[in-house]
């Protein structure tokens, strides 16, 4: 009799195993939610770093190109008119004298303002003023300028074209005294003229070497 009863205790009821089967259901769809949920979170982290990657991206690629455009080919091209009398000027164009994206001034058209001496050849020359001891020296295709015996870095370099020195603008706007420079919008071109002031270079002078004195123009 207690055999029966103890076999009969080990006998699992229908019930029993139901329930078991629902216990282990539940805990499979748990386990399937929460994975669910954790891919989820990965794909909306993964959504958060691509978008910001990408707007990286288009920020730094709209910078470069914002840059790119500004450089200085994009610069709006300009002539210029120098005005040696008050009836007389000499005019250039923006191809003649607008090159890499800067404008230059022809060393004959600035020798029309004022009475100088040109001595050097084609990689160098001094221009001086007719005091003797004002005077600056410029090398073909160097950023540098040397007003009597100091050195100013330039933006743009120093050219030698058509049997002519194209100096840049920057000179004659901030190493160079006695010159009204304004912009005539209408034309679209620089216009240079002397002032009452006499002209001269910006800078501290030693007296002229005697080297420089014999004039040869290139």
């Amino acid at each position: 009799m207690r055999e029966e009863q103890k076999n009969t205790a080990n006998i699992k009821s229908p019930s029993d195993e139901l329930a078991k089967k629902r216990a282990r259901s539940v805990s499979a769809n748990k386990k399937k939610i929460l994975r669910q949920r954790k891919i989820e979170r990965i794909k909306a982290l993964l959504f958060v770093f691509l978008t910001f990657y990408f707007a990286i991206i288009l920020i730094s690629s709209v910078i470069f190109f914002v840059k790119l455009t500004r450089g200085p080919e994009a610069v709006k091209k300009c002539g210029l008119a120098i005005q040696y009398t008050e009836s007389s000027k000499l005019t250039y164009s923006a191809d003649e004298v607008f090159i890499g994206g800067s404008l230059y001034i022809p060393y004959e058209g600035f020798s029309k303002l004022y009475p100088a001496v040109l001595t050097g050849n084609s990689n160098q020359i001094t221009i001086i003023l007719s005091s003797g001891n004002d005077y600056c020296t410029l090398y073909k295709d160097s950023r540098f300028i040397y007003i009597g015996n100091v050195q100013f870095a330039l933006e743009n370099p120093v050219l030698f074209l058509e049997n002519d020195y194209y100096i840049p603008f920057e000179v004659f706007e901030k190493y160079i005294n006695g010159l009204e420079i304004s912009f005539d919008s209408r034309r679209g071109r620089y216009v240079i003229s002397a002032t009452e002031e006499p002209i001269s270079f910006i800078g501290k002078f030693q007296e002229l070497p005697e080297h420089i004195k014999v004039t040869d123009i290139p």
